[in-house]
């Protein structure tokens, strides 16, 4: 049986077969069409579960929070990062360090 070019729903995508590429831990990393499929099969299938337009815009009030929230969070990391790495690599070596 020969796979459609798109699925047909969103379970599907996240049940698919993984494809190249690959993380170093075998992990896939979704292309950008599959994301936003994805995406947009999961807003399609909220918006009809949720008929009532005041509690979807509450609903999207919520996502785009937790949104903002996961986006200062990542953002604080990669500056932590950045920071100890500087600040790493401006420290002498360490005599213990043998490599």
């Amino acid at each position: 049986m020969e796979r459609p070019i798109l699925p047909s729903t969103f379970s599907e995508i996240l049940t698919s077969p993984p494809s190249p590429p690959y993380t170093d831990t075998g992990v896939r990393f979704l292309g950008a069409l599959e994301l936003t499929l994805g995406v947009t099969a999961a807003a399609n299938a909220i918006a009809r579960g949720i008929p009532d337009d005041d509690e979807l815009a509450l609903l999207s009030a919520v996502f785009m929070q937790l949104a903002d929230t996961l986006a200062t969070i990542a953002a604080k990391r990669a500056l932590c990062e950045s920071r100890c790495a500087k600040e790493k690599a401006s420290l002498p070596p360490d005599p213990k360090d043998n490599s």
